[in-house]
């Protein structure tokens, strides 16, 4: 649950930055985003229904920003997704993130062997999910909005 709520704080952030940009500023939402960070970080209190609820409030978030920059989908938002198969948790983000409707998720070092073909091409075909590639190019289609 840490880890889909980083996820979606990290796109209300990305957002606060461009917003600031355009000489709005939302300290709720600026504090919104720290003291869920800091709930992360912290989390010597686990309370899975604390968590929930900040991931709830996050969404919302998202969805007002969605509206507030008038587009269409939550996949036009300026965020790129890349997990990294190291640690058995990535599984439970990606399918939080393709429920969420999350498109071009970069997955690797190597997609994980687990993906049947089958699978791999549902995936690819509607979710487009894509390897990792190199540290240089993942960066350069990131910035480039690939």
């Amino acid at each position: 649950m840490q880890d889909l709520l980083i996820y979606a704080l990290r796109g209300i952030a990305v957002f606060g930055e461009k917003a600031k940009e355009l000489g709005i500023h939302d300290k709720k939402t600026g504090l919104f985003v720290a003291q869920g960070l800091f709930a992360t970080i912290t989390n010597a209190n686990w309370d899975n229904n604390r968590f929930v609820a900040m991931i709830k409030e996050a969404l919302k978030r998202r969805e007002a920003l969605k509206e507030a920059f008038e587009l269409d989908d939550i996949n036009d938002l300026p965020i790129s997704y890349d997990i990294a198969w190291y640690e058995q948790k990535a599984v439970a983000v990606l399918l939080a993130l393709l429920f969420l409707g999350v498109k071009g998720i970069r997955l690797g070092p190597t997609i994980p062997a687990f993906f049947s073909p089958n699978v791999l091409n549902v995936l690819v075909e509607k979710f487009h999910i894509k390897p990792i590639n190199t540290v240089e190019a993942d960066i350069e289609a990131m910035m480039a909005g690939k």
